[in-house]
This record gives C-alpha cells, structure tokens and sequence, in this order.
C-alpha cells in the first residue's frame, strides 16, 4: 500500500523514560499524552491543510471545474479521499502519522509532471 509515514521515535527520550520509570511512574504517562496531544494536533492540520482550496491552473474533468493546487501547496482537494487517508496512531512513546491513498506519494514529492506538493512538510513547520 502506498502512502506516506510520519513515524516520531527517539531512543534519547526512551531512555529518559526509563530512567524516569523508576524514580517517578507518572513520568511517563505525562509523556505519553503530550506526545498523544502533539500527534492530534499536527494531524488535524494535516487534514487542515488539505481542505484548502487550490490555486493553481483550472480545469474540467468528468463533468466537474476543479482548480488545483499551484506547486508547493498542499494538494487542492478534489474527493476529499486524500483527506480521508489521514490516520494517526500512538502506541506508548511512538507515534506514527499516515496518508493511505495510494497516489498520496505522488502529491507529496512529485513526478515527472507534477510539481512536488507539501502535505506533510507544511503541517510539521507550521
């Protein structure tokens, strides 16, 4: 399945918590929900950031005017299916962030004819 993965793992901060484990148990709880807290919010800009309206160049297709995006903005929405890719999970200290629509690979870093999109890097940076 394609798709893009945001995966958010740190063996520094794994070690902190393991020694945190053993001098304050609720140390680590409290990690877990900020990092629970952080990954909701960066993918609820995610998906923010792709019920934007394009820009770019407009266009008919199937019946339909459709404008997309102009190159660097995160991909116009269309079907909305993109969007509804968007799926977060958070397992203790790791968190993972991904886009599953096959063509989701191709928005993000481009082809040979379509400019490069940023529906991940926009969402992390802002």
């Amino acid at each position: 399945m394609g798709g893009i993965t945001v995966d958010i793992e740190d063996r520094d901060i794994q070690r902190l918590i393991e020694i945190a484990d053993r001098k304050v148990p609720l140390f680590r709880r409290s990690v877990e929900r900020v990092i629970r807290k952080y990954t909701l919010l960066i993918t609820a800009e995610v998906k923010r950031n792709l019920s934007k309206p394009g820009s770019g160049r407009i266009y008919q297709r199937g019946g339909r005017t459709h404008q997309a995006s102009a190159p660097g903005e995160p991909p116009a929405t269309d079907t909305g299916n993109l969007r509804a890719g968007v799926h977060d999970l958070v397992a203790g200290l790791a968190a993972e962030i991904a886009v599953q629509a096959g063509y989701a690979d191709d928005l993000e870093f481009g082809t040979g004819k379509l400019s490069p999109g940023t529906t991940m890097v926009i969402s992390l940076d802002d």
